[in-house]
């Protein structure tokens, strides 16, 4: 998200730029320029203001997670409380302050303090749900607002949209390239350019990744559409299994075969579009001590 500095640096520039609103600067817009709930569909709206183009969504999967998350996070609150309130009941060395201060920081941390309020009453903490502004909270949840300056000449509202939606591409290449299927770190070299080149090398490796997760996704799908889908990890994991057997004839001529693939290593390279090698079962190679 880029703040209204970076905003004004970046035109000043003669850049253009597609960010999104937080919460609270949707609120805002919404006070000044009159825009309502009911802009915010499914289908991409388009409004301009203040001489910038704003594009308006609702994301009902997003409200319906928020929603669980925000319901799963009262059954918590609940179940700690009554906890508590029977410790307290129990022992009179108990101190009921001292558990309200740390009810009231726990709302805090997961931001229900709006609608949540937490008081003593007779030694036992009681939970007041103000459901009013419960609901005030929950009318924007899934709907968010991309800001762009750029023209509608050069990129309407769709565009604008789907250019924002490959952030999250460039988010999952991230985590992949750091700590899920590559695991550029922990590599430790001890000159700049075997870093940059081993980081070279990962980036390649994500591209691949990127093309052989694409053609899976031909195939079979993603886990969206079916959980038992088969994702890139576990092709990789049903690949690892061929390789190449090296048996020794004699001190001079070892004997290398490659087995064939079974039937779900077959759908896979056929998916990947990988053809199997066309050689002989066997073929002779020269030994070398670092043969393996």
């Amino acid at each position: 998200m880029v703040k209204w500095q970076g905003k004004e640096e970046l035109e000043k520039r003669l850049f253009h730029y597609i960010t999104a609103l937080p919460d609270p600067q949707i609120r805002k817009l919404m006070q000044r320029n009159g825009i309502h709930y009911g802009l915010f569909e499914d289908k991409v709206c388009e409004v301009e203001a203040e001489g910038k183009r704003y594009i308006l969504r609702r994301n009902e999967d997003e409200a319906r997670k928020q929603q669980r998350r925000e319901a799963d996070k009262l059954r918590k609150l609940r179940q700690r409380v009554e906890q508590r309130n029977a410790l307290v009941r129990e022992s009179s060395r108990c101190q009921p302050k001292a558990g309200l201060r740390g009810f009231q920081a726990w709302v805090r941390h997961h931001k229900l303090s709006t609608c949540v309020h937490l008081q003593l009453q007779d030694r036992q903490v009681e939970i007041d749900i103000d459901e009013e502004a419960r609901q005030e909270a929950h009318r924007l949840d899934g709907c968010y607002v991309i800001e762009t300056n750029v023209s509608q000449s050069r990129m309407d509202g769709q565009a604008v949209h789907d250019r924002y939606q490959d952030l999250q591409q460039v988010e999952q290449d991230f985590r992949t390239i750091k700590t899920g299927l590559l695991a550029v770190r922990p590599i430790f070299v001890r000159k700049a350019s075997r870093t940059r080149g081993h980081v070279l090398v990962c980036f390649l490796a994500l591209k691949l990744a990127r093309e052989l997760r694409r053609r899976l996704t031909t195939v079979y799908g993603t886990t969206d559409t079916d959980r038992h889908t088969v994702t890139l990890e576990e092709a990789l994991a049903a690949l690892s299994r061929l390789c190449l057997q090296i048996s020794p004839l004699n001190d001079k001529h070892p004997l290398t075969t490659l087995p064939a693939p079974d039937e779900r290593q077959q759908q896979i390279l056929r998916a990947l579009q990988i053809p199997w090698p066309q050689f002989g079962k066997c073929r002779q190679v020269k030994k070398s001590p670092h043969h393996t």
